[in-house]
């Protein structure tokens, strides 16, 4: 019985291995402003993603709110004033599905190399901050 390990793969796996030993060292800060190693820069892609990403949600929610309460004043004016709620959930979940969708087809330019996170989570983060910008114009304040 013959088995094929695709090159891709056991780079891969090489590659994580060899990052292991910088990893295990607890305690050591990362150094986001000056990565020395690449599993470093993968490690403060994702954390720059997260922190854009809980900036989005917050203003996302500023945005459902204000839009919860237009579609509340509006109701008495008829069905055709309101529903801008909904509209703004659809929009987002469909902006989602885009934004995943870019950032996964723009990674797959580096499969199997070890860049590969830090590309897929600077993507995200860049997106997703211009996602956070046109919410910001939603609002009234």
């Amino acid at each position: 019985m013959t088995s094929s390990i695709s090159i891709p793969a056991v780079l891969a796996v090489l590659t994580s291995l060899a990052a292991a030993p910088a990893l295990a060292q607890p305690g050591s800060p990362l150094n986001c402003a000056d990565p020395s190693f690449q599993a470093e820069m993968n490690m403060c892609a994702e954390i720059d993603f997260e922190t854009a990403d809980k900036e989005m949600n917050a203003v996302y929610g500023k945005a459902i709110a204000q839009f919860r309460e237009q579609d509340l004043s509006y109701a008495e004016e008829g069905p055709d004033y309101v529903g801008a709620e909904k509209l703004l959930r659809e929009s987002q979940r469909a902006w989602i599905g885009s934004r995943d969708g870019l950032c996964g087809a723009r990674s797959l330019t580096f499969y199997g190399g070890s860049m590969r996170p830090a590309v897929q989570f600077s993507c995200l983060a860049m997106i997703t901050r211009s996602r956070t910008e046109e919410l910001r114009w939603l609002l009234d304040e």
